[in-house]
């Protein structure tokens, strides 16, 4: 194991607070096995790009702000659109676009390996997305039509691997939103372009960080937080962009060399001891019928018997619905149903989850869990 030690030395040099994190992967197995297929996939993404690129890699980090938190239909219809495009183009991982300084001021200037360009997206911003992007209607109405900035925007980016953080992939990110949800849809229609196209040549940077470190937040200025730079600007695309390619740029040769089996013989150990019950807790939002909802999701293992199925002890996912005050099951033979406050509660005590202060910060209580599921989503 020699090699592992070695290579999460590196991971740890770069990420200074790694060492002491609740949530480093190296002591929640889940998490460990998640990346190792995470780092298999980049490996296999990234060989297939150099040769398509005579033995070079090129990766275009991009972001995207849009006119809101529509559905992947709405986008392709025109009844939401982007109205900020940002992207830095890294060869051979390497990051070459505008500096960042320290204390997050970021130097602007025309750069060969930078785009960025507001977008006209034909359609109304409304008052709350004008306020958290600062895109206002007046700014987008000198710019150029949306299919005009994206027709450079796919010039810019020919043969490149789409990174970024909680675009969406084929693998991890089924939930992301800028290929996933803005511009794939919109490709698809206008220009004829395969979503499942993009998705399976782009890397996300979400699932990464989140198996990377679980239990803390993990926003693109968290993400920049942990590798020492600061984001000043967030929600407009060219700051946000700039911030996680040079993240991603720190980590790019370490990620290269990862030993996948040596990552996975490692985690396959921990669980045979079988020591984790709650598994990871998770929070966000999402659109429904056209209002912002917050959900919470976390983890757990449980045994055959008290779930009354056959077979081994398996990790099952528990959502919280917040507005019934009740925890629904979310996937295998249990999925939605309904179990109370109350047998979860029997289930999770403090002295099982008292081993789990090492994996998850606080996490000592049931009643601690329902605390971490509460807290409000931070945009």
């Amino acid at each position: 194991m020699k090699k592992l030690t070695n290579w999460v030395d590196r991971l740890e040099d770069v990420i200074p607070t790694l060492k002491d994190e609740p949530g480093h992967f190296i002591i929640n197995p889940l998490s460990a096995l998640k990346l190792a297929d995470w780092c298999e996939r980049f490996k296999q993404i990234e060989e297939r790009n150099r040769k398509l690129n005579n033995g070079e890699s090129l990766f275009a980090v991009f972001d995207l702000e849009t006119t809101g938190f529509h559905s992947a239909e709405q986008f392709a219809d025109g009844i939401g659109g982007i109205t900020d495009i940002g992207v830095s183009l890294l060869k051979n991982g390497i990051y070459q676009g505008n500096e960042v300084l320290e204390d997050g001021t970021q130097l602007d200037g025309e750069n060969p390996f930078e785009f960025n360009s507001l977008c006209n997206p034909g359609v109304l911003i409304p008052d709350n997305v004008v306020e958290l992007t600062g895109i206002t209607n007046e700014m987008v109405l000198e710019a150029r039509p949306q299919k005009d900035v994206l027709k450079d925007f796919r010039e810019f980016t020919k043969g490149a691997i789409l990174v970024g953080h909680n675009i969406g992939d084929d693998q991890f990110c089924t939930r992301g939103f800028d290929i996933k949800r803005v511009y794939g849809p919109i490709a698809e229609k206008q220009f004829g372009d395969s979503i499942s196209d993009l998705l399976a040549n782009s890397i996300d940077t979400l699932p990464l960080f989140t198996n990377l470190i679980s239990g803390v937040s993990h926003t693109n200025e968290e993400f920049g937080k942990r590798l020492g730079f600061k984001l000043v600007g967030a929600h407009r695309a060219i700051p946000d962009v700039r911030v996680n390619a040079l993240c991603f740029s720190k980590l790019v040769p370490i990620l290269l060399d990862t030993p996948v089996e040596e990552l996975r013989e490692h985690a396959n150990k921990l669980l045979e001891k079988g020591e984790h019950i709650v598994t990871h807790i998770q929070v966000g939002a999402e659109m429904v019928d056209g209002e912002l909802k917050q959900w919470g999701e976390f983890g757990i293992k449980l045994d055959p018997e008290h779930l009354k199925l056959p077979g081994r002890k398996r990790t099952i996912i528990i959502r919280y619905d917040f507005d019934a005050d009740q925890f629904v099951f979310e996937e295998t033979e249990l999925k939605d149903r309904v179990i109370s406050s109350d047998e979860l509660s029997d289930y999770l005590k403090p002295k099982d989850l008292e081993r789990q202060s090492c994996i998850l910060r606080g996490v000592s209580s049931f009643n601690s869990i329902l605390e971490e599921l509460k807290k409000p989503v931070q945009f």
